[in-house]
């Protein structure tokens, strides 16, 4: 009697052990670092050493672990700049990423840079709704991998952005592009159908909401898809937190089944941790952020550290460099660094063009960093305006630029020079004033804009109907260095309004 009851006893014990204890798959994944491999410098805030220290400990501490990547490992820091993503892609070797998807900024210096940064990259490159057939990336990126742990098999499916009127066309000649939900759930069915795999995550750049109504996103696909289990997502630089409940992150899918969709926000400022039972993978996973910030500064791994000073060395002599002064702040997505920007390009443009200009129009997407009061440097004007984008003057009826106000307005706030002024009111343009006069839907009007809008991105259609009369032989990081050069030899210092120019009334 007295056995029958140990045994009874330690095989409770060993059930409320296996209970307690689930084997855990831990999903570590972040999103948009945009080369912010050191902290950002003001903020002092994210940096991918920062993370390699709480990666490193989370994988000391767990059995299982994924460390996954959303896109846009590059672009927006002087690395990209100086080095083309060679720096990036090492750091994320070192950091053992183990799955990535393709973010739009990928492609700013085209397939073949690409191509030789994945080269670099040991991680593996998947995107389902891109096709690379006929190119130099074809052998590289998948549409899905399976990683199996503990006798499960995860499908982690990549999805990439529409890359029509976000991408220059020219960087991603020859590629192919789906809509990513259907691509992603039927992908996701045929494997679970198949027995290929018992989980499917959707590795996602496409944004957390659309821009614009009814475009693809990480919510409309939990809500539209049966087969996708977690989405892990990227892109619109979206900060979800469980914690403060900021933005909604579990969604009813089309089968009935909660659906978990993740984001980190940007510059590795966060760490996303996902926690996955391996006994019950209907469970919801626990989803969770870790702040990347200075508490990790004691725990840096002094290899990399010393690695990474031989690159540092190029960016600080850059980014000390002096070429002008500011005599005030201007944040980044303010209207006082929009309207710097734009007044800046329309006093470039006798540079380029004997002829009259009208106004200057820029995207907010093209302004990648602040300016702070003091010393503008070299370094910074780079970082601030890092594309290849070069000015252009285009000429177009009144009604054309009109059209234009119009997609402005249904995207929200754009950089324009101190001659316009109009308020958004219903996704129009409204009290449109130009010089303080109505805009003739007749006469023809010269607008100074950088190339990438002169070809209609970031859905702004109807500049593609301007007609091209004058382009800058360089880029335009390179003529506001100079324009700033010259207004420091002359005394001048760097300002501007803060007001709005284009008002929001809805």
């Amino acid at each position: 009697m007295r056995l029958k009851n140990i045994l009874m006893i330690s095989a409770l014990a060993v059930a409320l052990s296996a209970q307690t204890f689930a084997d855990n798959l831990v999903i570590m994944h972040t999103n948009d670092v945009h080369g912010h491999i050191r902290p950002d410098r003001v903020q002092d805030r994210g940096g991918m050493v920062r993370a390699k220290a709480v990666v490193d400990s989370i994988r000391k501490a767990e059995k299982h672990t994924l460390l996954l990547d959303a896109g846009d490992d590059v672009q927006g820091y002087m690395y990209f700049s100086l080095f083309g993503g060679r720096v990036e892609y090492e750091m994320m070797n070192r950091m053992g990423y183990d799955v990535v998807t393709i973010g739009n900024h990928e492609f700013d210096n085209g397939m073949d840079s690409l191509k030789r940064n994945y080269d670099i990259l040991k991680a593996d490159v998947v995107c389902a709704n891109y096709g690379f057939k006929g190119t130099v990336l074809e052998d590289r990126v998948k549409p899905y991998t399976i990683r199996t742990v503990d006798g499960k098999r995860f499908a982690i499916i990549g999805l990439g952005a529409q890359p029509e009127g976000l991408i220059i066309a020219a960087n991603y000649a020859g590629m192919t592009y789906r809509k990513p939900i259907a691509v992603a759930d039927s992908i996701a069915k045929s494997l679970k159908a198949k027995g290929e795999a018992d989980y499917a995550i959707a590795l996602s750049h496409i944004g957390y909401r659309g821009s614009l109504p009814d475009m693809e996103c990480d919510s409309l696909m939990a809500l539209r898809t049966e087969a996708i289990d977690l989405i892990v997502g990227g892109h619109s630089h979206t900060v979800i937190d469980p914690k403060t409940g900021n933005h909604q992150y579990i969604f009813k899918n089309k089968a009935g089944r909660n659906v978990l969709v993740t984001q980190t926000g940007n510059y590795a400022s966060n760490l996303g941790k996902i926690t996955i039972n391996l006994d019950d993978l209907s469970q919801l996973p626990k989803s969770e952020l870790i702040p990347i910030d200075a508490r990790y500064d004691g725990r840096l791994d002094e290899a990399t550290d010393e690695w990474l000073k031989g690159y540092d060395k190029a960016v600080e002599e850059i980014m000390a460099y002096r070429i002008a002064e500011s005599t005030m702040d201007m944040p980044k997505g303010s209207d006082a660094l929009r309207n710097w920007v734009a007044d800046m390009m329309y006093e470039m443009a006798p540079a380029i063009t004997s002829l009259p200009v009208d106004l200057a129009i820029t995207n907010s997407g093209g302004i990648r960093r602040p300016l702070y009061k003091g010393d503008v440097t070299l370094g910074q004007v780079m970082s601030m305006l890092p594309f290849t984008n070069s000015l252009q003057v285009l000429e177009m009826d009144g009604a054309t630029l009109l059209n234009c106000l119009d997609e402005i307005a249904a995207i929200g706030p754009q950089a324009v020079s101190r001659q316009l002024e109009f308020t958004i009111r219903n996704g129009k343009a409204t009290g449109v004033k130009l010089n303080g006069k109505a805009v003739d839907p007749k006469r023809i009007y010269r607008v100074v804009t950088i190339d990438y809008v002169a070809a209609g991105n970031d859905n702004l259609v109807s500049f593609r109907k301007g007609k091209k009369v004058a382009e800058s032989r360089q880029y335009l990081k390179y003529d506001a260095i100079d324009y700033l050069k010259r207004l420091d030899a002359e005394g001048g210092k760097v300002s501007a309004p803060v007001e709005a120019r284009i008002r929001v009334a809805d």
